[in-house]
């Protein structure tokens, strides 16, 4: 297990909450806190090798694309 950080470029509160439940749905990851001025998550995640960490912040910048393509 092991923590990760993840910065957003999501700026409402609606978009950042999606993106939350999105990363908790996501077998194995939990987001344990974010930042005070909401521009940093902090995720925990079970299996944190390269590999997997690499593919965790590929899925979630996926999934912060497509909520800032359809909230504008």
């Amino acid at each position: 297990p092991g923590l990760l950080s993840y910065e957003t470029r999501l700026t409402s509160d609606w978009s950042i909450t999606f993106l939350t439940i999105l990363i908790i749905i996501t077998p194995g990851s939990t987001v344990i806190r974010i930042s005070q001025d909401s521009k940093k998550f902090f995720i925990h995640s079970i299996d944190v090798s390269e590999k997997e960490k690499d593919s965790l912040l590929r899925s979630i910048k996926h999934y912060e694309d497509l909520i800032l393509e359809v909230s504008r």
